[in-house]
């Protein structure tokens, strides 16, 4: 059946418009006249099945989430039961509790655009596959590093349990009749996190399961093997239940089958036609749930609100068999299985907490205060809920005692989970309200936020009642809580206000009023015309579209100094000023100071970062001393040494953007600092607790040693003494990371310091203080040297100074009156930089090669000890101290590095190839280097014996650092080249992956070692073998760069406008 033309007015092509988010005629021209569009049946519509078909697909889909819940929470019955059978620490078994959640985080946003558009059901059938085979390798593993990774891959895929179904449930029912649905949606993902442990608690004590490699205690693995079981027998359920649900992929798939059964190639499904461009794809769901979190006041608050709630959720999940068995196993006789059944707990207080949202909320708040607060009365619940959840937080705080019964506690934790299943219920229903259309993206952004505390919090709440006690940890959630109740009652009174800011709620609030109006006048109209809800959110959402399609013209005009992406001060009074420029003088131009100034500013800034490379590799010198004095776990030690790291991912890409608006100076100094006296608490430190916060903070501050170095070069430098700063700058990183160890490997072995709580070798507190007073000293010299270098904040300040002095308000910089904007500059420095990691392929694959380089060089800065101690301790007396001079072969390497880059590449490969390759000659250093990095690699496999002198790793490790200064090196350059004025967010993507990775590797280098066996060999055979896959990248771009080039926007764009200077120039 099938319809020629296109009725605007047709309910059918209504909804199929609607169905698509982002819609563009991709139909060629001349077929435009002559297509024939199908029609929608009630057989095709979901929303038009009969019920009977609308409940197999709520049974399979929301019994899918069922099991996806429980599998989060079914497994911490068994942690204590893995770590004994696999003899590793209780942290470890925290980590593959948590990372499961971390998956929940990370998936949703690629999974949630791809099933609107490819369908429902193959990203079910797919994902459940592999949700339902990761027990199997969960269940039979021997190794905890074995169990992380598939506990991680099986939470992506479980992802789609919860992600999807919501939607699902959108593409059964109407809005009116959607609500009660999606309430047991939730009620099944809350309640069977506390069902699931119930059903299993009882399985580590009554059975057995031996694996080679474990204690025999192996009871845990048949929760997992259960489960696969049921998994597999519910995927008979799915099987047969399960349907396609996506309307647009129905009428696609109708069309093809019409296509194919007539033979008329006219035929084409609205969907065929309309339908989103992978980048409006990639933007709807990657990106702006990214900009709804960091520019929508009301989602920043609830993600925190929810984040927290949902933290204390997964806190009780992981603790609860920790805190009941120590309060309870004497007095009651509590065992693993018996505390199984305080998860019952959460069970009723989700049902309370539905039973409360549905009567009070639904029933008399929303009745009650709809028409004078529409979008704020969805709040209700919320509010009331924001007080529920801190009583029941006291409840439980102040029951935590052996002589309380159990049932104190449990009554505290009832209380709570109603509380939080209403707030997080009511929140949902507030945002979808004031985002409409939009919604998915503000939800999108609270989920993330949701599962990342959510996982992260599971790593550390255990040491966290311990260390504080249970009581005093619950009265921390309790005040925290009576915080975060704030939250709703705040957003009920002044929420329309915020939502009058946000250029999302007002497209929304203006689609409403107009759809009124419309309303109101088609009651008087002898022609009325049918409104369709849905057609009108969809125009909201084709005119955002619409103008995301500009963004790299924007960016471009942007870079290349169109005024219309800034903003004036003056704009305002700019019809009745006549302003006056001052002019820059030579002691206003950071480039245009003596020689001396401006060496001593390099200098200065080239120290702070010196100090900051030097933080990262002296703490691994007096890792195993801190083990011993805090008695902490080898584990919890690589964190905090890799936290360091980790924190240098994300500040930059705030604080390049900030300094070059407001200065480099005062961010600079600040910065410098906090980096100092953070050394003064890891150094008092007793519990591994707090030094790591104390280096994740110091990491954070830190990160501007790197960032703002760089940018304070380019502001007094160009040419060839840029090109020189810039590499030395380079090398000083490697530099101070081998020199540092050097210098402090003997300072734990000689000298201690005794706290109250730690056992008295606490030579590597002075590391600590020694760096402190040495980065005092230095901070004297950065004080003395040190100046502002931002061209436009140092004209700021002379205007102001001037106006002062003269009294003339017409004097105006010319940075007053054109500066960009903060909506600009969030956009420039924090979401460009993601959009070139996901849409740029040079920036995809660099990342790729220099994050693995990045790794490797932070791998052998935090395993030299280990390593060397381990093979030499016998044979050649090497202890902590003399194994310091080791890191000599990172010195030795970098110089090699450097002088070979600039001979081989600036003097002789980049002038011989430029005229044939263009940019790609930056890359001649990197061909080289991916050849030698391996080369390196492969020595240090095959050398690190116990009989081998260790003179042979120490070689080794030269010629890999050799090869890894030259391949960052030369590979910024190429990037700069490749991208021009917008290659900072180029460089700020790669950082991040560098950052990211070189810190995460630090957890878990020692274990990854030792766990693949044969003395370290396979371990460092295989880093070998992936150096030498990886070094193909640089002689790819080096043949076909250009090719990749000109299917890029932002090359293009840089292309163009090289091309149009030269032309303006002849």
């Amino acid at each position: 059946m099938v319809a020629t033309g296109i009725d605007p007015g047709d309910d059918s092509f209504s909804r199929s418009l609607s169905r698509c988010s982002t819609v563009h005629d991709s139909t060629p021209p001349e077929q435009k006249s002559v297509s024939n569009w199908v029609e929608i049946d009630d057989s095709d519509d979901p929303q038009r099945w009969p019920q009977s078909e609308k409940l197999k697909v709520m049974i399979a889909t929301i019994g899918f989430c069922i099991l996806v819940s429980g599998a989060s929470s079914s497994f911490a019955v068994g942690v204590s039961s893995m770590v004994d059978d696999l003899h590793t620490s209780t942290e470890l078994g925290s980590t593959a509790l948590a990372i499961f959640v971390i998956g929940f985080a990370i998936a949703p946003m690629f999974f949630a655009g791809a099933s609107e558009e490819l369908g429902r059901t193959p990203m079910y059938a797919i994902t459940f596959t592999i949700y339902g085979a990761m027990f199997l390798p969960i269940g039979l593993c021997s190794s905890i590093t074995g169990i992380i990774i598939s506990r991680f891959i099986q939470g992506l895929a479980g992802s789609s349990g919860s992600t999807m179904v919501a939607g699902t449930i959108s593409d059964l029912y109407g809005s009116h009749e959607r609500g009660i649905y999606m309430s047991f949606f939730a009620l099944s993902t809350m309640s069977s996190t506390g069902i699931t442990p119930m059903v299993y608690s009882f399985v580590p004590l009554k059975t057995s399961l031996s694996v080679a490699g474990s204690s025999g205690q192996g009871g845990w693995r048949w929760i997992q093997i259960i489960q696969c079981i049921v998994t597999a027998c519910y995927g008979i359920v799915m099987v047969l239940f399960l349907k396609e649900t996506r309307i647009n992929v129905i009428m696609k798939k109708k069309a093809r089958r019409m296509r194919k059964e007539t033979g008329d190639t006219t035929i084409k499904a609205h969907a065929e036609v309309f339908k989103p461009t992978k980048k409006e794809l990639l933007q709807q769901s990657l990106f702006r749930p990214m900009q709804y979190l960091t520019q929508e006041p009301i989602v920043i608050a609830f993600s925190f609100f929810i984040g927290y709630a949902w933290a204390i959720f997964y806190s009780f999940i992981a603790s609860i068999t920790h805190v009941f068995l120590t309060l309870y196993e004497d007095n009651y006789g509590m065992n693993q299985g018996t505390v199984g059944y305080v998860y019952a707990s959460i069970v009723v207080g989700s049902v309370f907490g539905f039973l409360f949202n549905y009567f009070f909320q639904e029933k008399f708040f929303f009745q009650r205060f709809n028409k004078s607060r529409p979008v704020e009365a969805r709040l209700g619940g919320a509010m009331a809920s924001g007080i529920i959840f801190p009583i029941g937080a006291f409840i439980y705080a102040f029951t935590l005692y052996p002589h309380v019964h159990p049932a104190g506690p449990c009554v505290g934790l009832t209380v709570i989970l109603t509380g939080m299943f209403s707030i997080y219920l009511s929140s949902m229903s507030y945002l979808a309200d004031c985002y409409q259309a939009n919604a998915s993206s503000a939800l999108a952004a609270i989920a993330l936020i949701r599962n990342l505390t959510g996982g992260v919090v599971i790593l550390v709440i255990r040491q966290w009642y311990d260390g504080m006690g249970f009581v005093w940890a619950g009265l921390l959630i309790s005040l925290l809580a009576v915080v975060f109740a704030t939250v709703p009652i705040a957003l009920f009174f002044f929420g329309k206000q915020l939502r009058m800011r946000s250029k999302f709620a007002q497209e929304i609030a203006k689609m409403l009023e107009d759809e009124r109006l419309a309303v109101k006048q088609e009651q008087f109209s002898e022609n009325p015309v049918e409104i369709d809800r849905r057609t009108s959110i969809q125009q909201v959402e084709l005119s955002r579209s619409s103008s995301s399609t500009i963004d790299v013209n924007l960016d471009t005009r942007e870079t290349y100094n169109d005024n219309s992406n800034y903003k004036s001060d003056t704009d305002k009074d700019s019809q009745h000023v006549q302003h006056i420029f001052i002019e820059i003088d030579d002691k206003d131009d950071p480039m245009r100071w003596p020689k001396y100034k401006k060496m001593r500013i390099a200098i200065a800034a080239i120290g702070f970062s010196v100090f900051v490379s030097a933080s990262t590799a002296t703490f691994a010198q007096g890792l195993y001393q801190l083990v011993t004095d805090l008695d902490t776990t080898t584990e919890l030690a690589n964190v905090a040494q890799g936290i360091f790291v980790v924190a240098f991912a994300f500040p930059p890409m705030l604080l390049a953007g900030l300094s070059e608006e407001y200065g480099r100076s005062k961010i600079f100094l600040v910065s410098y600092a906090l980096y100092t006296l953070l050394h003064l608490p890891i150094a008092l430190s007793t519990n591994i607790t707090g030094v790591i916060l104390g280096r994740l903070f110091q990491g954070l501050a830190a990160s501007t040693g790197s960032t703002l170095t760089a940018g304070t070069i380019a502001d007094i430098y160009t040419g060839y003494h840029r090109a020189l700063w810039m590499s030395i700058f380079a090398a000083s990183s490697p530099l101070a990371t081998g020199v540092a160890p050097v210098v402090y490997s003997y300072v734990p072995s000689n000298y201690a310091l005794h706290f109250k709580g730690s056992s008295g070798v606490g030579g590597w507190r002075w590391i600590q203080i020694i760096q402190m007073i040495v980065a005092f000293v230095w901070g004297i010299v950065l004080c003395l040297w040190f100046r502002e270098t931002r061209v436009n904040v140092i004209m700021k300040k002379k205007a102001r100074r001037m106006r002062k002095e003269t009294g003339d308000h017409s004097l105006q910089a010319e940075a007053e009156q054109y500066r960009m904007s903060k909506h600009q500059m969030f956009r420039n420095s924090f979401l460009r930089p993601l959009k070139f990691l996901l849409t740029e392929p040079i920036v995809a694959v660099m990342s790729m090669f220099i994050g693995f380089a990045w790794a490797v060089f932070f791998s052998l800065q935090a395993s030299i000890s280990h390593v060397f101690l381990t093979l030499y301790s016998d044979n050649y007396a090497m202890t902590h101290g003399s194994v310091g001079f080791v890191f000599i072969a990172i010195i030795v390497g970098t110089v090699i590095g450097f002088v070979f880059n600039l001979y081989f590449q600036e003097k002789w490969f980049y002038d011989k190839f430029y005229p044939r390759y263009s940019v790609e000659a930056r890359l001649g250093s990197s061909m080289v280097s991916g050849i030698v990095f391996p080369i390196g690699a492969f020595i240090y496999a095959f050398t690190t014996y116990s009989f081998v002198h260790w003179i042979a790793p120490c070689i080794a490790i030269t010629v890999i650092m050799a090869g890894i200064f030259p391949i960052y090196y030369s590979s910024m350059n190429y990037l700069s080249e490749c991208y021009g004025t917008t290659a900072s967010s180029a460089l700020a993507s790669i950082a991040m992956v560098r950052n990211l990775t070189g810190g995460c590797i630090q957890f878990v280098i020692l274990q990854w070692l030792d766990g693949l066996g044969d003395r370290f060999q396979y371990a460092l055979l295989m880093i070998a073998v992936m150096a030498t896959a990886l070094a193909v990248i640089p002689i790819a771009l080096f043949l076909f760069g250009s090719r990749i080039r000109q299917r890029s926007t932002y090359a293009q764009a840089i292309s163009a406008n090289e091309s149009a200077t030269v032309a303006e120039k002849d």
